[in-house]
C-alpha cells in the first residue's frame, strides 16, 4: 500500500538522517567481519556463495554495531550483485596501507555500470525493485563518522570486461600501546 511505502521511506530516511553518534570502543575489526560474516551465513548458503577471508587482525576505534552494519550492507549488496553467476564469490581482505586499515569486498558479480557509478552512495539510488536506496549510503555515513572514506571500483579482466566490483573501505589504524 501507498501509506506503507510512504513510511518505510520516512523510516529509511530517519536512519540516513539521523545516524547516531557512534560510541567508539577498541575493537577487533577482524571480529566485525567475522560476526558479520556470521550473521549472513544462512543467506550465503542458501545462495551457494563461497566466502573467501584474508583477514589480518586489525584493531580500530569504532561503533562495533555501526561498523558491522555497514559490512552487512555491503554484504547484502554483494549477493544481490552475484545472483545471475553460476559461480559465486564474495572475499573480504582486511590489510594495512600507510598506516591506515583497508577493507575490502569484493564479488566476481555483475559490477557497477558507468551511468550508475557516480550515483550509487546518493540516498534513495537504487537498481532494485524492492530495494530502499539506503544501504550503501548509510555506509557511507557510518564509515565517514569513524574518520573513514569508502569507494567502489569495478574488477577488470586483462580485455577490460567487469567481472565484478570492489568496495574499498578505508580506516584509521589505532596506535597499539604495548
Amino acid at each position: 500500500s501507498k501509506s506503507k511505502q510512504l513510511l518505510n521511506f520516512v523510516d529509511d530516511y530517519r536512519q540516513v538522517a539521523e545516524l547516531p553518534k557512534p560510541v567508539f570502543k577498541t575493537i577487533s575489526l577482524t571480529n566485525i567481519v567475522e560476526s558479520a560474516l556470521n550473521f549472513l551465513k544462512p543467506e550465503f548458503e542458501k545462495n551457494h556463495i563461497k566466502i573467501v577471508n584474508s583477514l589480518e587482525n586489525q584493531i580500530i576505534l569504532a561503533d562495533e554495531k555501526m561498523i558491522e552494519r555497514c559490512l552487512i550492507n555491503l554484504y547484502l549488496n554483494a549477493i544481490y550483485a552475484v545472483s545471475d553467476n553460476v559461480e559465486r564469490t564474495i572475499t573480504t581482505e582486511i590489510k594495512t596501507q600507510n598506516k591506515r586499515i583497508i577493507l575490502t569486498v569484493e564479488d566476481n558479480g555483475v559490477g557497477i555500470q558507468k551511468e550508475i557509478q557516480d550515483k550509487i552512495f546518493l540516498p534513495f539510488f537504487t537498481t532494485r525493485s524492492n530495494g530502499s536506496g539506503i544501504g550503501l549510503t548509510l555506509s557511507k555515513s557510518i564509515i565517514e563518522a569513524h574518520k573513514g572514506n569508502i569507494k567502489a571500483e569495478n574488477i577488470l579482466d586483462d580485455s577490460q570486461e567487469i567481472i565484478g566490483a570492489r568496495f574499498i573501505v578505508n580506516l584509521p589504524k589505532v596506535r597499539q600501546i604495548v
